[in-house]
């Protein structure tokens, strides 16, 4: 593993545990994340994903780490900016769909491929 550093916005960046593959293009298995990985993944987004006052805010916040919050299969995925790799689902994160929807609301979903059955969440 490695630190990759994701833009903040205004030339500000925060290093993220980020292994290399996901910005290789390479795809890998949802949740193949090694344990330590893994940990260091939900701390370090928790903060977001539990301030977040709606899907549009909660895209944002993650954005600006170098994710995509998306529709993968019908369940709600990180998804690696640059690289479109499928990193885990939200449920992995320990915040799972119900809990956001519950939340957040019915998010708005725009379909990018509908033969990877992907879509990214609007707000």
């Amino acid at each position: 593993m490695r630190l990759i550093q994701a833009d903040q916005g205004q030339g500000t960046r925060a290093a993220a545990p980020v292994a290399a593959l996901w910005h290789a293009g390479q795809a890998e298995p949802r949740n193949g994340l090694d344990v330590e990985t893994a940990a260091m993944l939900r701390a370090w987004l928790a903060p977001d994903i539990e301030a977040a006052r709606s899907w549009e805010e909660l895209s944002e916040r993650l954005a600006r780490k170098g994710f995509l919050v998306g529709f993968i299969d019908g369940r709600l995925s990180l998804i690696a900016e640059g690289s479109g790799v499928v990193l885990c689902s939200f449920r992995f994160l320990g915040h799972g769909f119900a809990e956001l929807r519950n939340r957040l609301g019915r998010p708005h979903v725009l379909v990018r491929d509908g033969r990877k059955a992907l879509g990214v969440v609007m707000h």
